[in-house]
């Protein structure tokens, strides 16, 4: 099993209204298994840059790149992220 360290949580609300929570860790790929062994499964990814994400993290010129998890019963989307 992979070590998973997080290094942030965060929580709010998704565009559709759910709740919504996001970990920032070390290991995108090493997340994803260690969540996808627990039951979620992967909905998407993707990537971010730019002024938005520089003032989010508060360092510029980061990148952010992300992936979408959800649990098996359709509730509660978790947002994997790393930051480099």
């Amino acid at each position: 099993m992979p070590c998973l360290h997080a290094t942030g949580i965060c929580r709010g609300l998704a565009s559709n209204g759910t709740f919504l929570v996001g970990i920032v860790v070390d290991e995108l790929a090493a997340a994803i298994e260690f969540f996808g062994d627990l039951g979620l499964v992967r909905q998407g990814d993707g990537s971010a840059e730019g002024g938005w994400v520089d003032g989010i993290v508060g360092v510029e010129g980061v990148q952010a790149d992300l992936a979408m998890m959800q649990t098996s019963d359709g509730n509660g989307p978790l947002e994997l992220v790393r930051i480099g």
